[in-house]
């Protein structure tokens, strides 16, 4: 019985180890126009599984590929950055390595929607703004370059000028925006050229 408890121990202690908590505070987020993000509006914390380069959003997915995982969506919030307008910080619930093909290294990215209200979104739709933010540096006091840690807690901080950090205030603007689905019309006329051109090429052999 003894025996079975220290085991039983140990497995807690070890699963417990390996919990990461990410500390991410934000500078200044804006719209496209430069105007600062309102609290509520939705920004994500996403991983790249593949270590392919993250993959643009879609306008029927947040991730536009399955190699990158959400680890967390939350919503602005100044009065965490002391009334900051645009600025936040959020951290983000305890999870493991081996989830969702998280892996130490990895890795993280920041996305944030100033047009999307809440977390419950299934998708950001066609022409939807959006920014994004990743870096291999260590800045503004953080504790590593954006990568997710093997255990334990880090801080991630993408601060901008305006609010005194190193990074361009033009860094924190929503500058990008979601392709549009195309046209069943505009596919079948792609998939008629590609077919026509494939024809070419056979009567030319």
């Amino acid at each position: 019985m003894k025996r079975f408890l220290i085991i039983a121990l140990l497995v807690s202690v070890c699963t417990i180890a390996r919990g990461i908590t990410i500390d991410i505070q934000c500078g200044v987020l804006t719209n496209a126009a430069g105007t600062p993000m309102n609290n509520g509006y939705l920004i994500q914390l996403l991983a790249d599984t593949g270590a392919n380069g993250f993959t643009a959003p879609s306008a029927l997915s947040f991730t536009g590929s399955s190699d990158d995982y959400i680890i967390a969506s939350y919503t602005m919030n100044s009065a965490t950055e002391g009334g900051q307008a645009g600025a936040d910080e959020f951290v983000t619930p305890s999870f493991s390595l081996g989830i969702n093909g998280l892996a130490a290294g990895q890795s993280l990215l920041l996305r944030w929607w100033p047009t999307i209200y809440g977390t419950s979104a299934t998708a950001p739709g066609a022409g939807t703004s959006y920014g994004q933010f990743t870096t291999t540096g260590t800045y503004d006091g953080s504790s590593s370059g954006w990568t997710l840690p093997a255990a334990g807690t880090i801080n991630l901080n993408f601060i901008t000028a305006s609010i005194g950090g190193s990074q361009p205030n033009t860094t924190g603007s929503a500058g990008l925006t979601v392709a549009g689905v195309p046209e069943p019309s505009t596919l079948a006329l792609a998939g008629a050229g590609l077919a026509a051109l494939l024809a070419a090429r056979r009567r030319r052999r």
